[in-house]
């Protein structure tokens, strides 16, 4: 991860299994509320606004998220660390991101892929 662009964060909400609203700690006693997409897994492309999972998978993935997230709580105020990237140049494009729990150097993107690898990536083989 290029230290640049790692912060410490709190999670605020699961929104579904691929999108989180987190808190960020930019330093200086500022902090910021965004919503984070996880890269490198397989996004639902939609125009209308992420409330509930759709389907009975998105549901388990978003209880397995929840649940990993849950596990951060002894990493204190600031219980993981993202690193946060918008892959466009439009300010109105999504932040992308990896996160990292801080308890024990987890990072969801990669547990999410391992659980559910064959299910967020169909066409792979």
């Amino acid at each position: 991860m290029n230290p640049e662009y790692r912060y410490r964060a709190h999670p605020e909400n699961v929104l579904s299994y691929d999108t989180l609203d987190i808190t960020v700690d930019l330093g200086f006693y500022i902090s910021r509320e965004t919503r984070l997409h996880l890269s490198e897994v397989e996004h639902e492309t939609s125009d209308i606004e992420i409330d509930t999972p759709d389907s009975v998978q998105d549901l388990t993935r978003t209880n397995f998220v929840n649940e990993w997230i849950a596990t951060a709580g002894n990493g204190g105020e600031w219980p993981l660390v993202v690193e946060m990237h918008k892959p466009g140049e439009d300010r109105f494009d999504p932040y992308f991101g990896i996160v990292e729990r801080v308890v024990d150097g987890a990072v969801l993107n990669v547990d999410l892929i391992e659980e559910f690898g064959e299910e967020l990536h169909p066409d792979e083989e």
